[in-house]
């Protein structure tokens, strides 16, 4: 008996959709519908944190570039992977060390950015040290990962990061830094 290639060649092609991936896209708040942040779709690279080599700074790598998400902003905190990170995760009360960049949404205006400043920035998860987008979206972050944050006005409000424009929707894109002593018992 034989079976027509067409049916079979669309069976096998739809099958391979869809599945293996894993889309990194995930909204952290109810209300935003189908916000989809570009290019996060699909497998992800993964980065071991030790194999991120910082400079005398406490830097790694270059600036990365924004990809602005387009439409109207979401109501609630958006975040998706954009590097998976294979290293350490901080927990409530633990020192965090990241490098950052913050975007103003919609316009693509760069209002902040760890890189400019030459240094990373550490706090503590859960301190009330970063504002609550940050507390929020750097959750269960590896080391060695990048996220992508996208905070509405309401989760701007905070001691950190400075500069954010007021009552408007921002942009982050964060790396998880490995730590700088990481045989230090006092974990700093």
């Amino acid at each position: 008996m034989r079976i027509p290639a067409l049916p079979v060649a669309v069976a096998l092609l739809l099958a391979g959709c869809g599945g293996g991936g894993s889309s990194s896209s995930s909204s952290t708040a109810a209300g935003n519908g189908s916000f989809r942040i570009p290019g996060t779709g699909g497998e992800i690279p993964t980065r071991y944190e030790s194999r991120m080599h910082p400079s005398a700074s406490g830097l790694a790598g270059k600036e990365p570039a924004l990809v602005m998400p387009e439409g109207p902003p979401p109501k609630g905190l958006v975040s998706a992977e954009l590097i998976a990170g294979i290293g350490d995760i901080e927990g409530r009360g633990e020192k965090m060390m990241i490098q950052y960049v913050g975007y103003e949404y919609g316009t693509g205006r760069k209002f902040v950015s760890s890189w400019d400043q030459g240094r990373p920035f550490v706090f503590r998860i859960g301190r009330g040290e970063v504002i609550p987008g940050w507390e929020k979206g750097l959750e269960e972050l590896e080391g060695g990962g990048r996220r992508i944050l996208v905070v509405p006005p309401d989760q701007t409000k905070g001691r950190y990061p400075p500069d954010i424009p007021p009552g408007k929707t921002v942009v982050f894109i964060v790396e998880h830094l490995p730590d700088p002593r990481p045989d230090a018992t006092d974990g700093w």
